[in-house]
């Protein structure tokens, strides 16, 4: 099971269009960098999240009427090195001894 919190930023793993949509909506593009907006309990389709950067209108879906929701699967949480990381990769590393 994923874990995500509102304000994470995530990559879209999977950004086929099979889901259960009007098939106008805005949809995420796999590759790409997305922060969560909000979760919602989508009641037996389990838990959805909506992103900041794609906003569709409300409408009527099996679940009610609402603003659609993506499954969490379709993304991975982004992974952020900071360059401090490389820099000590280049940094002179101490001699190790081997008896």
């Amino acid at each position: 099971m994923i874990h995500f919190r509102v304000g994470q930023k995530v990559v879209c793993v999977d950004g086929s269009a099979h889901w259960g949509g009007h098939g106008d909506e805005m949809l995420p593009i796999e590759g790409e960098i997305y922060t969560i907006r909000e979760l919602v309990d989508c009641g037996d389709e389990g838990i959805g999240v909506r992103l900041v950067e794609l906003v569709n209108e409300p409408r009527h879906y099996n679940i009610g009427f609402m603003e659609g929701c993506l499954i969490p699967e379709r993304f991975r949480p982004l992974v952020q090195t900071g360059i401090g990381v490389f820099k000590a990769m280049l940094a002179p590393q101490p001699p190790v001894e081997v008896f």
